[in-house]
């Protein structure tokens, strides 16, 4: 990457940002005199800036989704301090692994000495001495490394989003998991942690939010369910069903099926959502020629799925990611669905 591409002037700015776009980031500030104007912009509500000395429009931003927006705030960042090596959960957005509810205003970076590690507001840092990979374009801590650290350090059940997208990525089972934490995490801290992950972990999970969901459960003390599980459509045999979580048998006696509503399946014709609740990202916009009855049958097919799955007497619990943040309220519903607890 290259900073020629900095404007003198105000005029300029657009054209700067765009040409940041295409190479999939925010804009760096790499002169002071750049960053006076546009510091300026952003008090003037022009631009926000998502980190120190990274700028972009406020409608481009709220297009992109957590994921895309932590990339380009990377990309920037490298830009502008050329001998980061980005870490854990940083290295894991490069690597396009799953990482839930990012943080964006906070980067990971590896830090070459152990002694001198000083952590900032947007800065966290961690240890490492070995030599660096490139994923996405930036510097990053080696993949089986990056895994490790986020195992060891993100809280379990964001910890699992990595660890499940790895596993599937490579194709591991937890035992493989285990081994590769034993190697790479051998004489660092947090090492028993990390395999406690491992053991959890499940290559089956689709998505990050599957995979918080399911480690909140066993937070919580449930028992761990059955992921993606196939169920034939009693009036169609060509037609199968995976659902996303299934107990076979519930504290009622009866199976319970899990799913986790993804904000894609309800969006309307301009791109929003009827209901989008804290902690979910908004759905990427639509195009303006996407007819509301698209989203209106994908609805309509989603209730007919249900229909056919509960004919087998299971009931079918859904909710969305804003209920799994909300750790009672969670409860509260995997209780009254009669979720089994381990004992």
């Amino acid at each position: 990457m290259s900073k020629s591409f900095w404007p003198e002037k105000d005029a300029e700015i657009e054209r700067a940002l765009n040409h940041a776009r295409d190479m999939r980031m925010c804009l760096p500030a790499a002169k002071r005199s750049g960053r006076d104007l546009l510091k300026r912009r952003v008090r003037e509500g022009i631009l926000l800036s998502p980190f120190p000395g990274v700028y972009e429009e406020p409608a481009y931003w709220r297009g992109l989704d957590p994921s895309e927006k932590s990339i380009r705030v990377i990309r920037a960042a490298a830009l502008l301090h050329p001998s980061w090596v980005f870490c854990e959960s940083s290295a894991a957005i490069a690597y396009e692994l799953e990482v839930s509810c990012p943080n964006i205003e906070v980067i990971h970076v590896a830090n070459d000495s152990a002694s001198h590690i000083r952590n900032t507001d947007h800065v966290k840092r961690l240890y490492f001495g070995g030599q660096p990979s490139v994923a996405s374009g930036v510097k990053v801590t080696p993949l089986d490394r990056c895994v490790f650290d986020c195992a060891r350090n993100l809280d379990m059940p964001f910890a699992l989003a990595v660890t499940d997208s790895y596993a599937r990525q490579k194709s591991l089972t937890p035992d493989d998991l285990v081994a590769e934490f034993a190697r790479v995490g051998c004489g660092l801290h947090g090492i028993h942690r990390a395999q406690d992950v491992a053991r959890l972990t499940d290559p089956r999970a689709e998505d990050g939010g599957e995979s918080v969901a399911r480690g909140t459960m066993i937070e919580l003390g449930f028992a761990s369910p059955e992921l993606q599980v196939p169920f034939s459509d009693p009036f169609d045999s060509q037609r199968t069903y995976r659902v996303d979580f299934y107990w076979g048998k519930g504290e009622n006696g009866l199976p319970i099926i899990g799913e986790l509503d993804g904000l894609g399946k309800y969006t309307i014709a301009d791109g929003t959502t009827p209901e989008a609740g804290p902690g979910i990202a908004p759905a990427a916009p639509h195009t303006a020629s996407e007819p509301l009855h698209t989203a209106l049958r994908n609805l309509s097919q989603e209730r007919l799925r249900e229909s056919r799955l509960t004919l087998g007497g299971a009931a079918v619990m859904r909710f969305d990611f804003a209920t799994v943040l909300d750790k009672p309220r969670f409860e509260t519903l995997l209780t009254a669905f009669g979720v089994p607890r381990t004992s």
